[in-house]
């Protein structure tokens, strides 16, 4: 008897281990807009840089944990022919593009990206911890990153899309 009572408590930690080894948090799925960033140094000042007319920009969580981000400057005006080095080099600095699966911790609001490609080469299969605030159809993502060997923080806001 005591075999098979071990044996149904192995079972059901495996059920549930695997029904909640990957949640989403329901409220994250969804297709999301990009409304504003704010970057700062790591004194809380403001970083400057942003492009004159801003970004645009979209976020994906599918209920199945799949994601995927583009963030892209607002008034390019080259086209593929003829744009500069200069015009390419300026794009792909101040973007944002890559897709992967993402995983939720709740407890922490913590939502980290598992990046499959990336835009940057050197930010492919990286893993990109981001904590989140929801607030109704409003989505905040907040991080940090180093350049140059100085750290930054940045906060995204983002609005559902329905």
């Amino acid at each position: 008897m005591f075999h098979r009572r071990h044996a149904i408590y192995c079972f059901l930690i495996l059920i549930w281990l695997a029904t909640n080894a990957w949640s989403a948090e329901p409220n994250l799925v969804g297709v999301w807009k990009f409304v504003k960033e704010v970057d700062r140094h790591a004194d809380g000042s403001i970083l400057e840089g942003a492009p004159p007319d801003g970004y645009k920009g979209q976020i994906i969580y599918t209920s199945n944990g799949y994601m995927s981000v583009q963030i892209f400057p607002v008034g390019r005006k080259w086209l593929l022919g003829t744009a500069t080095r200069e015009d390419l080099k300026n794009t792909l600095y101040l973007s944002s593009s890559y897709f992967g699966r993402y995983e939720v911790d709740t407890a922490a609001s913590e939502v980290t990206h598992k990046v499959i490609s990336n835009l940057d080469p050197s930010g492919e299969t990286e893993n990109y911890k981001r904590h989140y605030k929801l607030s109704g159809d409003e989505l905040i993502l907040t991080g940090n990153w180093e350049e140059g060997g100085e750290q930054f923080s940045f906060e995204v806001t983002w609005q559902r899309v329905k």
